[in-house]
C-alpha cells in the first residue's frame, strides 16, 4: 500500500484527511507546518476540548513554534504515531544540505531559522510515495520534494496564485518575495497531479487567471472526510446544552428554537448580519435564541449592534470537540451568505444530523457536475426573514431537514467514502 504524506496546517484540513486514512488502513505521514502558527491550524485544536478566547486568539497567533510545543505538552496531548515533529528529527548537515538551505532561503525571502525546517520537510515528503498538502509553504516546498502531489487549498493560497492578493505597499523588498512566491506557486500548481476540493474553485473569488494556467480538468471534486455523529432528540439536545453552558458559567435561555453562529463574524466575508438583522425585525424573534461564536473580526460590532435579549455571545471559540457538541444540542446552525458555497463548519455541522441556513449557488455547482448540499438555502437579509417566519409557523421540518443533510454528507463527505473512493 502506498504511503501518503500530508503537509500544511490551515485550519487542520490535512490533519483531518491524515486521521480519516490511518482509519482506513493506509500509511499516512502528516509533516507539521510550521510555518502556519494561527491557534486553529494546531493539530490539537482537533483532539482536546479547549476552548480560547478572543484576545488570546490574537496574542497566540504570534506565538513561535517553541512556545505552541510547550502548550502541547502543557494540555497532555497525545501525538498520533504518525505524526512527524520537524524540529525532533536530529541529523548532521552534509555539505550538500548546507549549500540547499541557502538556496531554499533565497526562494522564501524568510527568517533564515525557518530553512532548515523546510529542508527537514522536504526530506520527511521524499519518503512517500504521495503527497497532499495545502498552503502556500506546503505547495511549494512539495514541488521541490520530487514527488508527485496533490494541492487541496484552503483559499487564501488560490488567491495568492491568482493573483488577487498582491501587496498594498512600494516596498520594493516586498514586491520581489511576492513576485517570487507567485512564480514558484504557479510552477507547483502547474506540475501537481491536481487541485483538490469540495467547492467549485473560482466562486466568488475571480481565479479565472489561475484556471486558464492549469485548466479546469484539474479541478477534482476530494471532499473532506467527516465521522457521522448520532443525532440526538430534542430533549437530549437541551439537556446537553444546559451542561455545556453550565460547565463555562453561561445562562441557558429557554427557547422553541435553538441556533448557533460557529464561524468567524465576518460580515463582508460571510455576511452573518443579514440573519442577525432579519433576526432583529423579525414579529416572530422571541421563538428563538443564537449562540454566536466568540470570535472575528466583527465581533466587537455584532456585540454593540446586536445586544438582543436571544442573542448570546459565547466569550470564546471552541475546539473541535466541543464545537461538535454545541452543533449536535442545535435545532439549526447558521452559516456564510456571500460566497455561495460551503466550508468546513457547514458540513461538521450537518454530519451531526442539523441544517444548515447558508447560501449556496447551485448553478455553478451544476456547472462543475457536482452535487450540493441540502441547506435552507438564503442569501439576503428578507430570505431571512422568511425563513425565520417559516421555521417559527412549521412550514421547515428541522429534523427532516437535518436527517437530510446527514444523508448527503455520509454519501459525499462519509470517511469511508472519501478514503477508498
Amino acid at each position: 500500500m502506498i504511503k501518503i504524506g500530508f503537509f500544511g496546517g490551515m485550519a487542520n484540513n490535512m490533519y483531518v484527511f491524515a486521521k480519516a486514512f490511518d482509519k482506513f488502513g493506509f500509511e499516512v505521514k502528516y509533516i507539521k507546518d510550521y510555518s502556519d502558527k494561527y491557534p486553529f491550524s494546531q493539530p490539537f485544536w482537533e483532539d482536546i476540548p479547549i476552548v480560547l478566547k478572543h484576545y488570546q486568539i490574537e496574542v497566540y497567533k504570534n506565538w513561535s513554534f517553541s512556545k505552541w510545543r510547550c502548550y502541547e505538552k502543557k494540555i497532555d496531548w497525545n501525538k498520533p504515531s504518525w505524526f512527524y515533529d520537524i524540529t525532533d528529527q536530529r541529523d548532521k548537515k552534509s555539505n550538500m544540505q548546507l549549500i540547499f538551505q541557502l538556496f531554499l532561503k533565497v526562494i522564501f525571502l524568510k527568517n533564515s531559522r525557518l530553512i532548515v525546517h523546510r529542508i527537514k520537510s522536504i526530506k520527511l515528503m521524499s519518503k512517500c510515495d504521495l503527497l497532499i498538502v495545502c498552503g502556500i509553504e506546503g505547495t511549494i516546498i512539495a514541488n521541490l520534494s520530487n514527488k508527485p502531489f496533490i494541492i487541496w487549498p484552503h483559499g487564501g493560497d488560490l488567491r495568492f496564485a491568482a493573483g488577487q492578493d498582491f501587496p498594498t505597499t512600494i516596498n520594493p523588498y516586498i514586491w520581489i518575495k511576492y513576485r517570487y512566491h507567485l512564480r514558484t506557486l504557479l510552477e507547483a500548481y502547474k506540475k501537481s497531479l491536481f487541485v483538490g476540493t469540495h467547492g467549485p474553485v473560482g466562486l466568488g473569488w475571480k481565479l479565472d487567471p489561475l484556471l486558464t494556467i492549469i485548466g479546469d480538468d484539474k479541478i477534482k471534486l476530494i471532499p473532506i472526510p467527516l465521522k457521522i455523529k448520532k443525532i440526538m432528540s430534542k430533549q437530549e439536545k437541551r439537556n446537553l446544552l444546559i451542561k455545556l453552558l453550565k460547565d463555562f458559567q453561561i445562562n441557558y435561555h429557554s427557547s422553541k428554537f435553538i441556533g448557533f453562529i460557529p464561524s468567524r463574524l465576518d460580515f463582508s466575508c460571510k455576511g452573518q448580519d443579514r440573519f442577525l438583522n432579519a433576526l432583529a425585525k423579525s414579529p416572530f424573534k422571541k421563538n428563538f435564541h443564537i449562540y454566536v461564536s466568540g470570535w472575528g473580526t466583527d465581533i466587537i460590532n455584532a456585540k454593540n449592534e446586536f445586544s438582543l435579549d436571544n442573542i448570546t455571545f459565547l466569550p470564546f471559540s471552541l475546539s473541535k470537540p466541543l464545537l461538535y457538541d454545541f452543533f449536535r444540542c442545535m435545532d439549526f446552525v447558521v452559516d456564510q451568505f456571500v460566497i455561495g458555497m460551503y466550508g468546513t463548519s457547514a458540513v461538521e455541522a450537518m454530519s451531526c444530523g442539523v441544517p444548515v441556513i447558508m447560501w449556496i449557488n447551485k448553478k455553478l455547482y451544476i456547472k462543475q457536475g457536482w452535487s450540493s448540499p441540502p441547506v435552507i438555502n438564503t442569501k439576503t437579509e428578507q430570505d431571512a426573514i422568511n425563513v425565520i417566519e417559516r421555521i417559527s409557523n412549521n412550514k421547515i421540518n428541522l429534523p427532516k431537514c437535518g436527517l437530510k443533510a446527514q444523508s448527503w454528507i455520509k454519501n459525499v463527505h462519509g470517511e469511508k467514502n472519501v478514503c477508498r473512493n
